[in-house]
């Protein structure tokens, strides 16, 4: 966030001085306006990288938690006993399968 905002300033900083002088001040403007570009660009790409890495990190915590639960549910299922196991894990493999 401060990258971006840093960029900005300076890329604003460099477009007034480049308006108000004129000469070789205008290399400088432009140099310092390459420079807010770039760092602008930057912070960015850092930010769409880091929305994509939060949007995979959610789908894996997703599917971490329903492995979680499918473990769970077998773990409890072996404490019961006779014909409701066997039910237990014909509906647990049912809904694996599902």
């Amino acid at each position: 966030m401060i990258a971006s905002v840093i960029g900005l300033v300076f890329f604003l900083l460099a477009i007034g001085f480049l308006i108000f002088t004129n000469g070789s001040a205008v290399d400088q403007a432009l140099v310092c306006g390459l420079g807010g570009a770039v760092s602008g660009f930057i912070s960015g790409v850092n930010f769409l990288l880091y929305g994509k890495t939060q949007t995979q990190l959610e789908l894996f915590h997703r599917k971490l938690e329903a492995t979680q639960r499918f473990l769970l549910a077998n773990s409890l299922r072996e404490s019961l006993g006779g014909k409701l196991k066997d039910y237990t894990r014909a509906r647990l493999i049912g809904t694996l399968a599902g």
